[in-house]
């Protein structure tokens, strides 16, 4: 009886310790699962910014020289010299070729000639006096004849000499020493690419929305990494029937990079809303139907319900709910909920934001 009493005892004893241990790992599991709750997520924040809100009008063109020209030839002959090539810059007024000038010396000889003639027989018509009205009706006229004759050939002996128009870069120069020209015949074409005008084709229902002088960003797929800002220089004051758009011309400087003929992506400034507070559009959410964003304060999140205004593709105009300055979390909001602990990785500013394109 004794043997059994003793064999009790040390069976309540063994157990108490497993219950012992149990309920220490229980306690551990639930500190555990306690601090899985006070995760700090981390956020990237941007300053809800006071200021003016702008729409766009998203569309592409076409990049073109503001000046450009066909060089043609105004009189016939042959090439005696060519002194650029093609793609080769030029400054206004240097010669790029010359023709032949033989044949309209000879026929300036001439000319003279026929004045001289014309002028002695109207001086000798002024001594005699005695000619007829018709006579000295026909003298003057030879005698003005010959001269107009000498003043255009003297002109065709100067187009003889070609010149660049203005500064710019020569293409097309499709033409080799020695070669018959004759008038009208193409010569080369000259690009002034310091200044470049993007050709915009604007919907009919869009057009009313731009104005000239209004602010556009120009990205150019062939040229990586580098945004333009221009301006709308010109609205063309009809619509094409066909493409129900109206051409705009977009004018801005160009760094060295821009050719003719580039495809361009353009944002073109339209409606302007000013003294606004605006957020950037990845902070708002929408839970239950009702639309929120979530404040930083003190590393906790507050989220707060907003109303909204007008909204371009970046940016969202809050009208009641927030207030200016106040830190929106507009990365890592979607899984935050209120009062959790959060830690700010980055703040972005408004300026920042709306540089990208």
């Amino acid at each position: 009886m004794k043997k059994v009493y003793i064999s009790v005892l040390i069976l309540l004893f063994l157990s108490s310790c497993k219950f012992s241990e149990w309920f220490q790992k229980q306690d551990e599991n639930t500190t555990n699962v306690n601090k899985s709750y006070n995760i700090t997520v981390p956020v990237t924040t941007s300053p809800a910014y006071k200021g003016t809100l702008i729409k766009h009008i998203y569309t592409n063109g076409i990049a073109k020289a503001k000046n450009r020209v066909k060089v043609v030839s105004e009189v016939t002959g042959i090439i005696e010299s060519i002194s650029f090539t093609e793609n080769q810059f030029a400054k206004k007024d240097e010669v790029i070729l010359t023709l032949n000038k033989e044949r309209i010396l000879l026929d300036i000889e001439q000319a003279e000639l026929n004045l001289e003639k014309a002028k002695a027989e109207y001086n000798a018509w002024e001594k005699i006096g005695e000619n007829s009205d018709e006579n000295l009706l026909k003298i003057q006229t030879g005698y003005k004849a010959a001269e107009i004759q000498l003043k255009k050939l003297n002109l065709d002996l100067k187009k003889t000499t070609i010149k660049m128009p203005f500064n710019g870069i020569i293409t097309n120069l499709n033409i080799s020493k020695a070669e018959q020209v004759s008038i009208g015949k193409e010569l080369f074409t000259v690009f002034d690419l310091t200044e470049i005008n993007i050709l915009v084709n604007v919907l009919e229902s869009e057009i009313s929305r731009i104005e000239k002088g209004a602010k556009a960003s120009i990205k150019f797929p062939s040229i990586k990494g580098k945004l333009y800002d221009g301006k709308v220089e010109s609205i063309s004051p009809t619509i094409n029937n066909e493409t129900r758009t109206c051409e705009i011309i977009i004018k801005l400087p160009n760094d060295g990079n821009i050719k003719d003929g580039m495809f361009a992506d353009l944002k073109i400034a339209s409606e302007q809303y000013h003294e606004r507070i605006i957020v950037y559009k990845d902070a708002l959410l929408n839970r239950d139907g009702k639309k929120l964003v979530f404040a930083v304060e003190d590393n906790k999140a507050k989220w707060q319900y907003v109303e909204i205004g007008e909204v371009n593709g970046k940016f969202i105009e809050i009208t009641k709910g927030v207030k200016s300055d106040q830190n929106i979390v507009i990365n890592g909001n979607f899984s935050l909920s209120h009062d959790a602990s959060v830690e700010i990785e980055k703040t972005i500013s408004f300026e920042e934001i709306n540089e990208k394109f």
